[in-house]
């Protein structure tokens, strides 16, 4: 029986790189490197970025309007008072800057209308004093209308309107039968609603006052005059009312706000003629007496009618009411 030789061991298996798979094993253990990276994971990490991102601006965006949200109607009125100040005192020197600062406060005071819904006649004023700093004489009108409105009593807003008028190209006055009727009916323009309703709650008052008393035969007959000029004045005064809600309701004021415009005998531009021999100018007063898809029908102070653009004009009155 033949003794077998010693067992030799077999040589070492070589790995892909030269080495043996232990140490390869080895080396894969102690320095371990970054994993395969696939298309879909680079795609899910793009995905996220994007995620993070868009998130982080609306962030921002958010807490911005959110701050600008809570600003107080007096906040933005104080705002608005300081550009136009501002604006104001730099509009001779610097006057692209004055116009730009100005066109800011212009839109805060218009925000502080939009934020409380009401109007007021205080805004209006300094809308139309930025207006015609700027040198726009249409929308100067117009806002120092809207004021007078609501301030038919205030010399100031009477006076700064009449200096605006001045500055129309081709003011158009108004024929002796308005013009009488106007003076006729002064003390309908000169008061506000708000003093005519409480003259009219005052007549009421008296009325009942002296007439429960003539019953009672607390005072004198000649009683009965004085109530009945109660009635009387109180009547007046609430046809006056009537009469401003429904002009309200109409809207049929308006201002011209375009540098110039063609009024033409019809609504449509190429299809008919010029109406007046020269172009109608910013801060002309209009009334509307029709209105058509893009055109409005105006009756000038001196009873002539012309067809405009609508975007040509706008109505003094607005959907917001007096506060």
């Amino acid at each position: 029986m033949t003794r077998a030789g010693p067992l030799t061991p077999p040589p070492p298996r070589r790995g892909p790189g030269g080495g043996t798979p232990g140490a390869s094993l080895a080396r894969r253990i102690l320095l371990p490197g970054p994993p395969p990276v696939g298309e879909g994971v680079i795609q899910s990490r793009a995905r996220a970025r994007v995620v993070v991102l868009v998130l982080l601006a609306w962030l921002v965006s958010h807490s911005a309007w959110a701050q600008d949200a809570t600003r107080t109607p007096a906040a933005l009125f104080a705002e608005a008072s300081r550009k136009f100040d501002e604006g104001a005192a730099t509009i001779a020197a610097d006057r692209a800057r004055g116009v730009a600062l100005l066109d800011e406060s212009v839109a805060l005071f218009e925000r502080v209308l939009r934020d409380a819904g009401l109007e007021n006649g205080r805004v209006y004023y300094n809308i139309a004093n930025a207006r015609m700093l700027q040198g726009d004489t249409g929308r100067a009108v117009l806002n120092y209308r809207r004021a007078q409105r609501l301030m038919p009593a205030d010399q100031a807003i009477a006076g700064a309107l009449e200096g605006a008028r001045r500055r129309v190209q081709g003011r158009v006055e108004p024929q002796g039968n308005e013009r009488a009727g106007q003076l006729l009916l002064a003390w309908h323009y000169a008061f506000s609603p708000g003093v005519r309703f409480a003259g009219l709650a005052l007549c009421s008052a008296l009325f009942w006052g002296l007439a429960l008393a003539r019953l009672a035969r607390a005072v004198p007959r000649g009683a009965w005059w004085g109530a009945g000029v109660a009635a009387l004045v109180g009547g007046v005064l609430l046809g006056s009312l009537i009469a401003s809600e429904r002009a309200f309701q109409r809207s049929a004021e308006a201002v011209i706000v375009a540098p110039s415009v063609v009024g033409r005998k019809g609504p449509d531009e190429s299809g008919y003629q010029p109406a007046f021999t020269d172009a109608l100018h910013a801060g002309l007063e209009v009334t509307i007496v029709e209105a058509r898809p893009g055109w409005r029908l105006v009756r000038l102070a001196d009873g002539r009618e012309a067809w405009l653009p609508e975007d040509a004009l706008e109505a003094v009155a607005t959907l917001a009411r007096a506060g």
